[in-house]
């Protein structure tokens, strides 16, 4: 008999309210179009949820203004941002492990045609609503997924002969309160 075991992490953290405001969008495979070691990027409007593997990280990012912002009559178009990353790294975690993803529901498909040079625009790519890294740590996935509300959320998968006492993390970047 077959059976698995979900093991839900619930955080109190930003990750897990990570919430998706306007409108559903999904998560963007990393074909190229972006510099980085990350398998997948959401975005929303506070920031950007990175994903690979070994680690969530998560950029949030806020807009100011710089001038005289309680003036009607100073119109300022500089712009500062403000932003903090921290991340959540999956300690022993499988760095080459299988993936496997779900598409969105009604998910448009999305180009990127960044710069002048064509050879690294991207065309065509699929929004995804769930994402899975199997065996991450031996017998146990890690499943990325969006809900019915937009908000990312994580699941350990724990299938027969897999131990949870491997699933390990080390947080980086989160203030100390």
């Amino acid at each position: 008999w077959k059976f698995q075991f979900s093991v839900r992490l619930t955080w109190i953290f930003l990750l897990m309210a990570f919430s998706i405001q306007a409108q559903h969008v999904g998560f963007v495979p990393n074909a190229g179009q972006w510099e980085g070691d990350f398998d997948f990027r959401l975005q929303r409007s506070d920031g950007y949820l990175f994903l690979s593997a070994t680690e969530q990280r998560v950029a949030l990012v806020q807009k100011g203004h710089e001038g005289h912002e309680g003036h009607a009559h100073h119109h300022s178009t500089e712009a500062n941002f403000k932003g903090h990353v921290y991340s959540i790294r999956w300690l022993g975690a499988d760095p080459a492990a299988k993936i496997s993803r779900t598409k969105l529901k009604n998910g448009s498909r999305l180009n990127y045609l960044l710069g002048r040079d064509k050879t690294k625009w991207v065309a065509g790519l699929e929004q995804i609503e769930e994402i899975v890294y199997h065996n991450i740590y031996p017998n146990i996935d890690l499943k990325y997924f969006l809900t019915d509300a937009g908000v990312c959320r994580f699941d350990f998968i724990v299938k027969p002969g897999g131990d949870p006492s491997l699933i390990k993390w080390q947080i980086k970047g989160a203030d100390q309160q």
